[in-house]
């Protein structure tokens, strides 16, 4: 795999912007799947041309297969930027089932989206529904650059506490481009609560 080598490229080039003038606490990554992957390198690659780290990095649903079970410095994780926020869609499918950042957001229960739905046939239709869980994140990070606020999310342990509303009492705060950037630990948000599936 050339993820190391392309996200250190990355981190590389983010660099050189700098010395043009893009200041480091302006810089925010965002990446899908592999692409997620990649910023933890670039954050890093950054960090060590520089010493001083990305504003930020957004990591939907980080691929999971030939990463859920390497080393975590090999992974997006906390650190890789001033604050590193984690979407997930589609945990043990096509993305990772780790909790890597400052803050993990887990999108309706985090593995499988509304109307992605795997089949009658056990074995047929599976890779589909990651396909469309997966690709999911993506819709869901981009409404809210429009839709700011949409998808409040409440600091949970389960998705079966978040939706026997368990948590209703604990920490929120706001998933997607507005998301504050204060808030750290694992988070649940439904998506259907406000009509985006």
């Amino acid at each position: 795999m050339y993820s190391n080598y392309l996200g250190k490229a990355i981190g590389r080039l983010l660099a050189d912007l700098r010395l043009f003038g893009f200041p480091s606490n302006q810089i925010h990554g965002i990446g899908f799947s592999l692409g997620s992957q990649m910023l933890g390198y670039a954050g890093n690659t950054y960090f060590d041309i520089t010493l001083e780290k990305l504003w930020r990095i957004t990591a939907i649903d980080p691929a999971g297969p030939c990463f859920s079970n390497s080393l975590i410095v090999e992974q997006i994780r906390s650190g890789a930027a001033d604050y590193v926020e984690v979407y997930h869609c589609n945990a043990g499918g096509l993305g990772t089932t780790s909790v890597l950042a400052d803050v993990d957001f887990f999108l309706n229960d985090g593995k499988v989206q509304p109307n992605c739905h795997v089949g009658f046939i056990p074995g047929f239709g599976e890779s589909d529904a990651a396909r469309c869980s997966h690709k999911a994140c993506i819709r869901y990070w981009a409404y809210t650059v429009t839709h700011p606020g949409t998808y409040l999310a409440w600091a949970c342990d389960s998705y079966k506490d978040f939706s026997d509303g368990v948590c209703a009492a604990n920490q929120v705060t706001i998933a997607g481009y507005s998301n504050p950037g204060n808030a750290s630990g694992v988070f649940y948000a439904s998506t259907e609560t406000y009509g985006v599936i």
